[in-house]
């Protein structure tokens, strides 16, 4: 790739520049990343994520960080009570940054998706099928790697940026 920034998004939640699209190489003079806005929350980031997920999960997030990634411990330790979250893995970045990130994250994923045996979708659903009683509830749980990537993105983002330049972005909720 010939680009020097690299960013994400998806479907229904996007960076809404409108016709100001930012001068990146502007922007990238004085900030390390541009990430949404955050949401901001009275509890910490691992309490938000307990009251809506299984929070055995988030814990062991920080157990593969401190056993595949210790030179992120610290930094994973301090985000547990951190209120403002950037949710949706949103972002634009260096390309040598977004390289780390991705190393980051998958590294994380995939030793998670190991330690639960998952290798197929199905495996996931049956294990969100033992852990919550709702059968409503269960699709939703079953994009638990989804959720825990959010919040290893700002694990990522606190030791990494010290510079972040926020932007709101497009409709989240009706997309």
């Amino acid at each position: 790739m010939d680009s020097k920034y690299i960013g994400l998004n998806h479907y229904r939640r996007y960076f809404e520049f409108k016709d100001n699209i930012p001068n990146l190489d502007e922007i990238f003079k004085y900030y390390d990343v541009i990430l949404n806005t955050p949401y901001i929350f009275k509890q910490g980031m691992k309490k938000q994520f307990c009251d809506c997920h299984l929070c055995k999960n988030y814990d062991e997030i920080i157990d593969i960080i401190k056993d595949i990634k210790p030179e992120y411990y610290e930094s994973a330790i301090k985000t547990i009570n951190l209120t403002e979250i950037h949710y949706c893995n949103l972002f634009i970045m260096k390309k040598n940054d977004f390289y780390k990130f991705c190393e980051f994250m998958f590294d994380i994923l995939f030793e998670f998706d190991r330690r639960h045996n998952f290798t197929s979708d199905k495996d996931v659903l049956n294990y969100v099928k033992d852990n919550f009683k709702s059968p409503t509830n269960f699709l939703y749980q079953s994009r638990i790697q989804a959720f825990l990537s959010e919040r290893i993105g700002n694990i990522f983002y606190f030791q990494n940026f010290k510079k972040i330049k926020t932007f709101r972005f497009g409709n989240y909720f009706t997309s």
